[in-house]
């Protein structure tokens, strides 16, 4: 089994003894918000910057005939599906996405177009399929997950926790007015140039074939990278 990363509680500690405070490891209680701010901003900010391998998902789900839309799984938000298909035998058909601008909404066939309708926030997201087929399908949703909750203590990090706690230590450091933010600069920086060399291609598109496997090639071990 891989290994998880650590909980909110653990790098909040750690993100405490880097900024001064705390010689034994704890946060002070009123240091203990911004410190989570902190943490939970650098996280958001690398999962919208990375394709990371292990944040891929794929669901399956039944439609039935005469249906005409699923729902996307809960962890799914608006523009992370990377792929809709529905089972032809032994075969998965990819569906084009973009319904056409206009359609026959009796049309009852083989589905071989998709939409997303999203109803004021990310829970309410549903998969538009057409033409509406007429008969029970099976299909699969290829898409890049959320981040799982990170505001209690026992939860844990979706992202590298290694450039989550550096980038963490250069919004506190700034923050604080800390003459050292430079140099957590420069190194969360390099930290996050070779893993663009691995999860992009030279001109700088994402190359799906090779997202970034945070599990198998830690960024600490930084001497291990062909950039």
């Amino acid at each position: 089994m891989r290994p998880v990363y650590a909980t909110l509680e653990q790098l909040r500690d750690r993100l405490a003894v880097a900024l001064g405070f705390g010689a034994q490891g704890g946060a002070q209680p009123n240091q203990i918000p911004i410190l989570n701010h902190f943490l939970q901003q650098s996280q958001s900010q690398i999962w919208h910057s990375l394709k990371l391998n292990q944040m891929n998902r794929v669901h399956y789900e039944n439609l039935g005939a005469n249906q005409e839309v699923l729902d996307v799984p809960s962890d799914c938000r608006v523009g992370a599906l990377t792929g809709v298909y529905w089972k032809d035998g032994d075969v998965w058909r990819r569906l084009h996405h973009g319904l056409p601008k206009e359609y026959d909404t009796t049309l009852r066939d083989d589905p071989r177009y998709y939409g997303v309708n999203s109803r004021y926030d990310s829970s309410s997201l549903q998969v538009q399929f057409y033409p509406v087929p007429c008969k029970v399908i099976e299909v699969r949703m290829d898409y890049y997950a959320q981040p799982s909750r990170f505001t209690q203590n026992k939860d844990h990090a979706s992202v590298p926790e290694d450039l989550l706690i550096t980038l963490a230590i250069v919004m506190g450091k700034a923050h604080y007015s800390q003459s050292d933010v430079q140099l957590y600069t420069s190194q969360f920086e390099e930290m996050m140039r070779r893993v663009r060399s691995l999860n992009f291609d030279s001109e700088g598109s994402f190359n799906a074939s090779r997202p970034f496997d945070a599990y198998g090639r830690p960024v600490k071990w930084s001497n291990e990278w062909s950039g």
